[in-house]
């Protein structure tokens, strides 16, 4: 190989990245960053989101393993002739020990935890935005990019915290938003406890605020499980917004005073999600798509309740939201249920 043993090495951990975050049943992987729909080698049968062609055979040429069965996804393999590993046992034994916030309990269902440490460049506002998958349907959805360059509202405002699976305070981003590809004041996130059914994490993006965000996830049966504990330093009141991007379906709101639940037919399932919260008074719920509300209060922006899968479209789907002023700890917990 003219590659370097460095070289070599970066690429089986960007291998071994890319095909934890790959959904085996569909093949996507979640909607991360700034998504300008490059993909280079289209050399296999499927979809532009379908990652499996890419993984398939970097695996082969990087860590010298078959990710999948045999499927369309092994023409790319077969069109670079890739015949084998180009790192030795040895090397490949040796590379660093890989552990992506993600949660695998189950098959058929598994999440992602959007994180990072604050040395990167960020380009969305995503700290502990949730990516939920159940028998290769993305349930929770990362909204994209859609455009850059378009006329207001459409000048790339979907890098926003508020647009994501995450909870906002006072209705800011999580970073100082300095131009349209750039974040200031970048967020720290940490994983404080991972195992194979739960993952918990927090960041201190809205330490300006007073305010940290730490994150349960986990999954008990049929049931993932979301706790998102919202601890203020001082005693101010502060505004927090718990938001879900959910694929369209037939819906229906019950509510009383102690709970709220969506109940959404998604394309392959019946799902119900109960939202709880430790201050249930001076609360406001909504739900939202394509711009406008369809039930709750609120004021909806024409950019809440879209999804873009590639650069340059956007879909229609549902937004949820469940917003709480209090001037003590809040939390939030979501309970997606699905079918036995």
């Amino acid at each position: 190989s003219c590659l370097s043993k460095k070289s070599l090495k970066n690429l089986a951990l960007a291998t071994r990245w890319l095909g934890e975050l790959t959904d085996p049943i569909s093949g996507n992987t979640p909607n991360l960053g700034a998504n300008d729909g490059a993909y280079l080698f289209p050399l296999a049968n499927g979809d532009f989101r379908d990652a499996r062609p890419v993984v398939a055979a970097a695996s082969r040429t990087f860590l010298d393993k078959e990710p999948f069965d045999a499927g369309v996804w092994d023409e790319m393999g077969l069109w670079f002739n890739v015949e084998g590993s180009m790192l030795k046992e040895k090397q490949l034994s040796s590379l660093p020990t890989f552990q992506p916030s993600t949660c695998k309990p189950a098959t058929g269902t598994w999440a992602s935890l959007r994180l990072a440490d604050g040395n990167l460049r960020l380009a969305h506002a995503d700290q502990l935005h949730l990516d939920l998958w159940w028998h290769g349907e993305n349930i929770t959805l990362d909204p994209g990019t859609y455009l850059y360059n378009a006329e207001s509202p459409w000048d790339n405002p979907l890098l926003a915290t508020e647009f994501h699976n995450t909870v906002t305070v006072n209705g800011l981003d999580q970073m100082t938003r300095a131009s349209r590809f750039m974040y200031l004041d970048w967020s720290q996130g940490q994983v404080i406890e991972q195992s194979d059914n739960q993952i918990v994490a927090e960041h201190d993006g809205y330490r300006k605020q007073g305010v940290t965000h730490r994150r349960t996830v986990r999954f008990v049966e049929n049931t993932w499980l979301v706790e998102d504990k919202l601890q203020p330093s001082t005693l101010n009141p502060h505004t927090y917004r718990l938001h879900w991007l959910l694929p369209e379906g037939k819906w229906k709101v019950e509510s009383n005073d102690q709970k709220i639940t969506l109940h959404l037919q998604s394309p392959h399932s019946l799902l119900n999600i109960t939202l709880h919260v430790s201050r249930f008074t001076n609360h406001s719920f909504s739900l939202a798509r394509a711009g406008e509300l369809l039930y709750g209060d609120a004021e909806v922006p024409p950019t809440r309740g879209w999804y873009s899968p590639t650069y340059g479209v956007k879909i229609p789907v549902l937004s949820l939201a469940l917003e709480v002023t209090a001037s003590d700890a809040v939390q939030f917990t979501t309970e997606f249920q699905f079918p036995t």
